[in-house]
């Protein structure tokens, strides 16, 4: 797991934050609503998206942290394959 800021890329649009997460075969985790827009136009395009993690803003961390947990160890990778998967789940 890294930041965007870890990876140099805070200062990085939706679409390169989503292709370096794939490059690096990595799920995207986002508070961005511009980010729910590239999955599905990447699937009509063909491209493949390792998934995206999407969180809405103001949700308490400890929530946010247990959600992403549960997603990145309770899915198969096919599961999130070209998904998004909207958290909190309860």
């Amino acid at each position: 797991m890294s930041t965007a800021q870890e990876e140099g890329l805070s200062l990085s649009d939706d679409e390169s934050l989503l292709e370096q997460s794939s490059a690096q075969e990595r799920v995207l985790v986002t508070q961005d609503a511009d980010s729910l827009e590239i999955v599905p136009r990447w699937r009509r395009e063909g491209r493949a998206s390792r998934g995206v993690i999407f969180a809405r803003q103001g949700m308490p961390i400890g929530i946010f942290v247990e959600d992403v947990e549960l997603c990145l160890v309770g899915l198969a990778d096919d599961e999130l394959f070209n998904q998004v998967v909207f958290i909190p789940l309860r």
